[in-house]
């Protein structure tokens, strides 16, 4: 019985573009993200999130005012957490940074770490 709606959200997906995504968070809810660094570390980097798109996935405002399209479904549950509640004086911030200009939204590294807590 489970494999229909399977079948369909494939088929979905196949048609759309669009898949269809376990975990959407809201704007506003703080994250953490654990990536490997150039030394193979294995670092935190804290954001927000700041929209939702379907295609695109969650958009995270790094603290270091990087934007990242994360789609929650890619990480190992060990390697992301939500950690508090709606950041609204932090989504400002980014937003003010957002309207400079995109800082390296596209680049291949890692974001920066978060701070240790």
């Amino acid at each position: 019985a489970g494999g229909g709606a399977a079948a369909a959200a494939a088929e979905e997906e196949e048609e759309t573009g669009c898949r269809i995504r376990s975990t959407v968070l809201p704007a506003g809810t703080r994250v953490r993200f654990r990536w490997e660094t150039m030394s193979g570390e294995r670092e935190w980097y804290a954001g927000v999130v700041t929209s939702y798109s379907s295609r695109r996935g969650h958009c995270v405002a790094y603290e270091n005012g990087e934007f990242r399209n994360e789609d929650l479904d890619d990480w190992d549950a060990s390697d992301f957490e939500v950690v508090g509640g709606v950041a609204s004086a932090f989504l400002a911030s980014s937003a003010e940074r957002a309207a400079r200009g995109p800082a390296g939204a596209t680049s291949s590294t890692s974001p920066t770490p978060a701070a240790s807590s």
